[in-house]
């Protein structure tokens, strides 16, 4: 499984000198410290710091950088308190990430020891017009950064032998300000605002951590990067060569890095030739504003030699400002690489030179986009066949140009520069080209021509920039970080395994909805659902890039008939969220099929609401949040147990039903018991496993799934 560094943030958290560390996931409740030795953070203070949110309190459980975050409102008391972390002279670092909801007015603070009284602490707090400052008594450092609202940037302030540092986004933002200041206080530090509960921020804040030292300016680099997942742009940790492999301090997880494929011809591509005055370029930055066919305006770049005959890649960045008619005359846009430089037109009443690229025109009567595969020796290239687009659009496109072999081409149209998502309604598109198209040299941006026309008035304006080659291949490889998996376990008795990131044991229409999800097991029990509106929907990058079947809690639910029915014993393996709590209603993971044949695991129907196993008898345990997590339930009569993230949480009677099938996402029976949960993985085993098996079972969903 390929991933992005983003997903193995935990390699660069500096354990070596944190003191506290907030992740803020949590969707309710105060917040956790998780930086306590157990952790692997040998200067964790534990429990001592664990946060206590505002008399108010932030908006909980919101999507952020990481997995979950705290959202705040710049309301009074929504601060989260989080106990004394600095004081004195000494060296320390605070840094987290943010996301602002508007633009900044009045002073906020992100994190800070300050309020009423108190005036020996400090504020981390924005600024101006959207960028960060530190303050303490008698000393101050303001940034220069300007950040855009709602838009994740990491922002860290330092201090380092007495002197205070900012950056932002990985980059210094300031720096070298004199301060010796001692923070003194009777106050808690706090996240979103000063310590009294006033200068509240708005936005979102993320993995806020406190270090007891100045982080040096890689350190605060290595931060950076392990969010961005800038790695597809070739970036990577310092230090980190290809191939390395690197352990995550508190999994023991292994990474290792696969350097990107480095584009062939990029950045500066040095002098480009012009002919015509509508197509123009300076620094790489091709402009145009074609109007006519009638005369030869282009521009080309000699890339020195010819690309391949059978494999390259181009790509840019096109933004496209004005496409206008209503003229008579038919203008056209070339775009790709040819074999003659700028002076040479391409004229479609003859074809001049060899060409792949793209081609856009505007007439009177008709739009659209074209691959184009000239050959200089032959006719005319149709570009109406195959056609991309009849409709294009003022926008910005992200263009890929692949000559995939000497007799195909294709070209693919993207929403944003990591040439992942195409845009909506564009397919990619292939064409069949003359092996005679050949030596291909110069980058061109220009017009079609033609040897005469009567009339004008249309017009196609916008710029090419950010142009790649990458010769002799047929993929622009990202770079990416690869994370170390295993495969199951060999465990005797296995009855049934579903795994939701195994697409070939998925049966999904196009709406993504699941009809069918193949037992992997062996033994044929394979879940099932043909009723359209009761299918689960399969969601994609859920948990640790992996996807997930969501079953909505209203009438999803899928269901098998075991070929005989499970023993007395049997231990479930879940990786999954818990249904949404519903007083007078109990939510279902998965029930059995009968009255008589329950193999259930539920929310109960009124408070605490606990979680609920149940073979005939029930066993309970005390309720948790819609975290994904790892569940171990071992249904062994009055030695069954119930176990959260690889830790036993309750044993006792669970009853010994014998279940003929199973029923996901609700109960047995019609009615109100659907849960609302995300399912991952499960796996059954006909038997109450051994500690041994058990462990090596739970090593491998936490490891694949990363469960807490």
């Amino acid at each position: 499984m390929t991933i992005k560094y983003l997903d193995s943030k935990r390699i660069s958290v500096l354990s070596s000198s944190c003191l506290v560390r907030f992740t803020l996931d949590e969707s309710s409740g105060n917040p956790t410290n998780h930086a306590t030795t157990a952790n692997g953070f040998p200067l964790g203070t534990g429990s001592t710091n664990d946060g206590t949110n505002g008399s108010s309190g932030a908006t909980q459980n919101v999507t952020g950088k990481f997995d979950k975050c705290f959202e705040f409102d710049s309301g009074n008391n929504k601060q989260v308190n989080i106990g004394t972390v600095l004081s004195g002279t000494g060296d320390f670092s605070i840094s987290l990430w943010i996301n602002l909801t508007s633009n900044n007015t009045g002073y906020p603070s992100v994190v800070s020891n300050y309020g009423g009284s108190n005036t020996g602490g400090y504020q981390f707090l924005l600024w101006g017009a959207n960028t960060i400052s530190f303050h303490t008594t008698g000393s101050a450092i303001h940034g220069a950064t300007v950040m855009t609202t709602s838009a994740w940037h990491h922002v860290v302030a330092t201090r380092t032998s007495g002197v205070l540092d900012l950056y932002v986004d990985g980059s210094s933002d300031a720096t070298s300000v004199a301060n010796t200041h001692s923070i003194t206080t009777s106050l808690s530090d706090a996240i979103g605002g000063k310590s009294d509960g006033t200068s509240g921020f708005n936005g979102k804040i993320d993995e806020v951590t406190f270090h007891n030292k100045g982080l040096t300016s890689s350190e605060v680099s290595a931060l950076w990067y392990s969010g961005t997942g800038k790695v597809t742009e070739g970036s990577r940790p310092p230090n980190v060569q290809d191939n390395s492999i690197l352990v995550e301090k508190d999994t023991g997880k292994r990474y290792w890095f696969d350097e990107a494929t480095a584009p062939t011809y990029s950045g500066d591509l040095g002098t480009w030739a012009t002919d015509g005055t509508q197509v123009t370029e300076s620094s790489d930055v091709v402009t145009m504003n074609i109007q006519t066919r009638v005369t030869n305006n282009t521009v080309t770049n000699d890339l020195g030699s010819a690309l391949s005959n059978s494999a390259w890649v181009m790509r840019c960045k096109l933004i496209l400002s004005t496409i206008t008619g209503g003229g008579s005359s038919t203008v056209y846009l070339e775009l790709g690489v040819g074999s003659a430089s700028a002076s040479t037109g391409i004229d479609n009443g003859g074809v001049t030179q060899d060409f792949i690229g793209l081609q856009q025109r505007k007439s009177n009567t008709t739009d659209g986009w074209g691959l184009v595969g000239y050959n200089s020796t032959g006719g005319l290239d149709n570009p109406e066949s195959p056609e991309m687009d009849t409709d294009p659009t003022t926008r910005t496109y992200y263009v890929e140009i692949k000559r995939l072999s000497t007799t195909s081409m294709s070209i693919g149209l993207y929403d944003s520069a990591d040439y992942n998502t195409l845009i909506s309604g564009l397919p990619i598109e292939t064409k069949t080209i003359s092996d005679q198209v050949i030596g291909l040299q110069y980058i061109r941006v220009g017009n079609g021509m033609v040897s005469s026309e009567s009339s004008t008035g249309n017009v196609i304006a916008g710029t090419v920039q950010d142009i790649e080659i990458y010769n002799a291949v047929t993929s622009a490889t990202p770079a990416t970080w690869t994370k170390e998996t295993s495969s199951v376990p060999t465990v005797a008795g296995l009855q049934l395994h579903l795994d939701a990131s195994d697409a070939s044991t998925i049966t999904k229409d196009g709406s993504n909805l699941v009809s069918a999800w193949n037992d992997k097991s062996g033994q044929a029990n394979h879940v099932v659902q043909a009723t359209g509106s009761k299918q689960p929907l399969w969601v994609d990058q859920v948990q640790d890039t992996l996807p997930t079947i969501r079953f909505d809690g209203s009438s999803d639910e899928m269901k098998v008939t075991y070929g005989s029915a499970l023993s007395t014993s049997a231990t479930v393996f879940v990786v999954g969220t818990m249904p949404t709590h519903s007083s007078g209603v109990e939510r279902f993971v998965f029930d059995g099929l009968t009255s008589g044949g329950r193999f259930a695991y539920l929310i109960t129907s009124s408070t605490p609401y606990l979680h609920y196993m149940y073979r005939g008898n029930g066993l309970t345990s005390t309720n948790i949040d819609k975290t994904m997590r790892m569940f171990t339930l071992v249904y062994n009569s009055t030695s069954s147990s119930l176990g959260i993230d690889g830790t036993d949480v309750a044993t006792g009677n669970a009853g010994t039903d014998s279940p003929t099938g199973l029923t996901l996402g609700a109960g047995y029976s019609a009615g109100a018991s659907f849960g609302d949960v995300d399912i991952c993985e499960i796996l059954i085993y006909g038997s109450a496993l051994s500690t041994a098996d058990r462990t090596s079972i739970e090593n491998y969903l936490s490891n694949k799934w990363s469960t807490p």
